[in-house]
Order: C-alpha cells, then sequence, then structure tokens
C-alpha cells in the first residue's frame, strides 16, 4: 500500500470516525492551572463602609482572613472606616489598608491580629493570569451556602486578573470556597435591569494579593479608588466585557446589544471589535467575524488573540492561506501560544503542506506535551502519510498525556487499517 495523499476516501472516512479534531481551537478562554491555597477557612462577612460622619453609603460582602479583611476596592471609595459581622454578630472594624490589587478589585484592610510580615509599605500587586475550574459554593451574605459550578475556563479579556464568567450573581464580593472550605475566588456582580451579569476572580489573585501585604495606609488617606476599565459600564471597553460574559452564557443577541453599544461609544475600541467578531464567530459568521478581528488587529497589532480568532474565522471559512497567515502573525506577539501553534499546523494541513503541518503540531507538543488536540492531529497527519509507526508513537504518547484522546486516535488507526490493509 503506497502514500496515502490523495486517498480522498480515507481522509473522509477518519473524519466521519473521529470528528478529525483537526478545526481550529477557540481563543476566549484562558488553560486553567491549579488552584492557590491561600487560606484554609476564610470566614464570609458583610462589610458596611462609613464615611466620615460614620454613615453607611455601602454594603458588599467580604471575607475575615487570618491575614485580615478582604474588601471591594471600589467600594472603598469617601470611606474612612469598614465594620464586617457575621451571621452571629461576630464584629470586626478595619479603617487602614495594607495591600491592593486595583486590576482585580480587590483590597485588603488590617485587623487586629492580622500581622504584616513584609513591614514594607502596601504596594499594587503585579499579577498573572491564572485561576482554576472547579465545583464551588458561594457564602452569599447571612448563614447557608448555595452551589454552582464556573462555566468555563478563564475568560481571555486581556486583563492580568483570571476571570471567571459565573451564570448567576451572587452580588460583589461573594466568596467561592472549595468543599473543603478554601478559598476559590470572590464573585462580582454587573447585573443591571434584565440582565444577569457576574464573573469571579481566581484564587490566585487572592493569593498574589497577600503576598502584598506592607505597612498600614489610613483609609482616610486613599485617594478615591479608580475601578477596573473592564468594570466601567460608560466606557466601550465595560460594555464589551459584558458582551463577554453574555456571550459565554450563549445569550448571543443580548451580547450583540451590548458590543454595538461599545462600538457606538468607540468605534475603534479593540476590545468591542473583538467581541463583535466573537459573536459572529459564534453566529457562524465567519468572513464577518474575520473582519472584525483584524480590525481588532489593526488598532493594537500585538492583540495577538485577535489575529488568532481571525485565523480560526479564516480556517472556518475554508480561506487556509489566509488563515496561515493569521496565525502567523499572533505567534509573533506570542510565540508560547499552544493553540495557535496547533491551529497553524490545522491550516498547513489543510493546504497539504505536511512538513509545516508536522513542525506546527510539534512545537505545540513542545509547549505543552498535555494538550491532547496537537498530537492527535499529528496521529492523524502520519496515518494519511502512511507513515504507522509515527502514528503509533503519537498513540503511546497521549495514552501517557491525554487517554480520551489516545482511544480517538486508536480508533482512527483501526480504520486506516481496515480501510487500507497491513502495512
Amino acid at each position: 500500500m503506497g502514500p496515502l495523499y490523495g486517498n480522498a476516501r480515507f481522509t473522509v472516512m477518519i473524519a466521519l470516525l473521529v470528528g478529525l479534531g483537526l478545526g481550529a481551537v477557540d481563543a476566549t478562554f484562558l488553560s486553567a492551572p491549579a488552584y492557590a491555597d491561600v487560606d484554609h477557612h476564610p470566614k464570609v462577612v458583610t462589610c458596611s463602609y462609613l464615611d466620615a460622619r460614620g454613615l453607611s453609603v455601602r454594603r458588599t460582602s467580604g471575607l475575615v482572613m487570618d491575614a485580615g479583611l478582604l474588601v471591594t476596592f471600589s467600594a472603598l471609595q469617601d470611606v474612612e472606616r469598614v465594620e464586617a459581622s457575621d451571621d452571629n454578630d461576630t464584629m470586626w472594624t478595619a479603617d487602614s489598608l495594607i495591600a491592593l490589587y486595583p486590576e482585580a478589585d480587590l483590597a485588603l484592610l488590617s485587623l487586629a491580629n492580622s500581622g504584616n510580615p513584609s513591614g514594607q509599605p502596601a504596594v499594587a500587586v503585579q499579577p498573572d493570569a491564572a485561576g482554576l475550574r472547579v465545583q464551588i459554593d458561594v457564602g452569599p451574605e447571612g448563614p447557608g451556602t448555595e452551589g454552582f459550578s464556573i462555566i468555563p475556563p478563564p475568560l481571555s479579556f486581556r486583563t492580568e486578573a483570571a476571570i471567571y464568567p459565573l451564570g448567576k450573581a451572587y452580588g460583589d464580593g461573594a466568596a467561592a470556597v472549595l468543599p473543603d472550605g478554601r478559598l476559590a475566588g470572590i464573585c462580582f456582580d454587573l447585573s443591571e435591569s434584565g440582565f444577569e451579569i457576574a464573573y469571579m476572580v481566581g484564587g490566585v489573585a487572592v493569593s498574589r494579593l497577600l503576598e502584598a501585604r506592607g505597612e498600614a495606609i489610613a483609609l482616610s488617606t486613599l485617594r478615591d479608588p479608580v475601578i477596573p476599565a473592564y468594570k466601567d459600564r460608560e466606557s466601550a471597553r465595560g460594555l464589551a466585557f459584558r458582551a463577554a460574559l453574555l456571550l459565554v452564557a450563549k445569550q448571543l443577541d443580548d451580547a450583540r446589544s451590548f458590543v454595538d453599544l461599545a462600538l457606538k461609544k468607540d468605534e475603534d475600541d479593540p476590545d468591542a471589535l473583538y467581541w463583535m467578531g466573537k459573536v459572529d464567530f459564534e453566529s457562524q459568521r465567519y468572513g464577518r467575524a474575520a473582519e472584525w478581528f483584524e480590525q481588532a488587529a489593526a488598532v493594537t497589532p500585538e492583540y495577538d488573540l485577535a489575529w488568532h480568532m481571525a485565523g480560526a474565522s479564516h480556517n472556518e471559512n475554508g480561506a487556509f492561506e489566509s488563515a496561515a497567515t493569521s496565525f502567523h502573525r499572533a505567534l509573533e506577539s506570542n510565540p508560547k501560544a499552544v493553540h495557535t501553534w496547533c491551529n497553524l499546523g490545522t491550516a498547513e494541513y489543510n493546504l497539504s503542506r505536511w512538513k509545516a503541518a508536522e513542525t506546527a503540531y510539534r512545537r505545540a507538543m513542545d509547549l505543552d506535551p498535555r494538550f491532547g488536540l496537537a498530537p492527535f492531529n499529528l496521529g492523524v497527519l502520519y496515518l494519511r502519510l502512511d507513515r504507522r509507526d509515527d502514528a503509533e508513537a503519537m498513540r503511546r504518547h497521549l495514552e501517557i498525556y491525554a487517554p480520551d484522546w489516545a482511544q480517538r486516535l486508536t480508533r482512527a488507526m483501526v480504520k486506516a487499517a481496515e480501510l487500507n490493509g497491513p502495512g
């Protein structure tokens, strides 16, 4: 049996059997590493924010931790003192800040006996994008918990904080905890008339906040907190963020309405352009989606996710040369993007450039051996080229790192043998 280059029947049968896996991978979400172990049993409290007259100006949930009182940073505007209470009427008071993380809208306040191991002035955290994907409970204001799941892995909304869309709103500052009581993250609520919009900042953000503890700064001396741009309802980016959360919840029409508003605010906002592309991509309008993504990339050339999704759109539309070009542009900005290398391999495969496809898939494997799609696709490529020993090597790799993908490749190998006979 000769090479399988031109065997269209073989290719079609493999595609029918295993779905081939050679489609472009979406870049809406980031991968999710392990959670951060920051505090085994934080206490959920209700926080009242008091002004200079001692009047309560707002309320949120908060957390009493070994390190101090965790609160919503933007809630500290015009506040000189925070009073916290639990459902047993135990009271805590805080009037000074020891750490802040503006991008995640989190702050840590000093409580008696909370400690200050560093002895350094309080500083803003320099975070990374990390988080988790787990079944969690949320501690609402008052007793009891309610179970729910985070919808996807972290949302890639060009922010340093790892953000997880939620299917339900629980109020600002509600604590998401693992079943064993460890903190998983902090929930935020952006709901407005008729729209339930919520997200969670992952536990790693809280961990980094705690690492930044320093000398106390009186709340009365704080400048007015500036909320993160992605939360600002009056900005194009804030409207695009709401569209992104609605899109994840599969509310496409509502998402389109919000991103339309964003583009009316600023027709060149790269996030608004990107998420309009996402709305059209999810609506299977791939040609129009590619145009939106390319506009976003034209405004911000280093926006690798925009280039990636332009490539994914071109790939879905059958424009494989354009797809390869877009993936190369994405990799110029982010050469360690595993999904983009894998998608580049797919574009090269669809162009019958076998060596280039193999190189791209290998690069994805080198970057993340546990990412099963790349070795699976490479195994399918080897089957197409009648390189059965190499396909078997990919199957063995997948047995170690991604058993589900190994089973799919095994089925493809069995079907190849049935179609083509012994080697």
